[in-house]
């Protein structure tokens, strides 16, 4: 199962030092164009096809443009991979970046 994670909640996960993997699920152009601060950068066709290329056994938050289609379908598929706490950028990475 996944859910929306606000900028807020992933902020504070990660300035508690929580170990959260933000995965980058857009197309290479999109992620050289502008990206959180260490995403990791896997297409969402990457992840479908090979969700265990991920570290299932830590956090994920997957971020694709707006928070919408592409980075709740990775999340879908890592979810049914087998990841135990895995949701989706509220915003996407755009409201991310206008929010820094």
């Amino acid at each position: 199962m996944t859910r929306e994670v606000s900028p807020a909640e992933l902020r504070a996960r990660r300035a508690a030092g929580e170990a959260v993997v933000v995965v980058d699920v857009r197309s290479v152009e999109e992620f050289a164009a502008g990206h959180i601060e260490g995403a990791v950068h896997v297409p969402v066709a990457d992840i479908e096809a090979d969700p265990t290329r991920l570290p299932l056994d830590r956090p994920i938050v997957c971020a694709c443009g707006k928070g919408g289609g592409r980075s709740e379908g990775a999340a879908a598929a890592l979810a049914a991979a087998g990841a135990l706490d895995v949701g989706f950028l509220e915003g996407g990475t755009l409201g991310w970046l206008a929010d820094t």
